[in-house]
């Protein structure tokens, strides 16, 4: 103990303790961004790298009268650093036109595309998978990106189902972010460690 005394459990006996985890393990976080933090206006230029286009940052208040924020614009934006891999790439996305619109880690693009109602997995110019997701103008989508070494998969909704699996033809590195050929709205960007997981809060 504190006085350098031996110290036992008290009459003998061990408590054991049991956690239960409420939910699932998630991803090793590096970056979440809901867009309240930065005034409104452009995006911060230490922080992100405005690669085409025009990107603004918006304030509303949502339905429980809370503070939130996004990035409405259209072209492409990425973090201000090029030196990941292995990554995890999450975003809720709404197109508010026609165009493709995602996620983006080095040269993988992980698409909506209102045009066709489906989800796209681009690596540069070719598209490698697609599922049919329903997708149109005006929802909110959750995508996901998750790059190991040259495994990429792509999920998709609220509870992220993997729904495209595809080999990359080198192992990705360089600056996520998000890719649109029209107008979105982004509500949160989410960069993640692709292995590492770390609990969340137990019971």
């Amino acid at each position: 103990d504190r006085n350098r005394q031996p110290a036992w459990p008290y009459q003998g006996r061990f408590r054991l303790t049991l956690e239960v985890l409420r939910r699932p393990p998630d991803y090793a976080l590096i970056w979440w961004d809901d867009f309240t933090q930065w005034p409104a206006g452009s995006l911060p230029s230490p922080y992100y790298n405005v690669v085409s286009g025009q990107w603004t940052v918006h304030h509303f208040l949502d339905d429980d009268g809370d503070l939130a924020g996004m990035a409405e614009g259209s072209g492409e934006f990425r973090l201000n650093y090029s030196g990941f891999r292995n990554l995890v790439v999450r975003a809720d996305i709404m197109p508010l036109g026609t165009g493709r619109a995602g996620v983006v880690f080095g040269n993988l693009w992980l698409a909506l595309n209102p045009g066709n109602g489906r989800l796209e997995l681009y690596e540069g110019s070719t598209l490698r998978a697609s599922y049919a997701a329903g997708i149109t103008t005006g929802r909110s989508y959750r995508i996901a990106l998750r790059v190991r070494g040259g495994e990429v998969a792509g999920f998709f909704g609220p509870t992220e189902e993997k729904v495209l699996t595809s080999t990359a033809g080198a192992s990705t590195t360089g600056a996520p972010g998000i890719k649109a050929e029209g107008t979105i709205s982004c509500t949160l960007l989410d960069v993640r460690d692709a292995y590492w997981r770390m609990p969340q809060e137990a019971v």
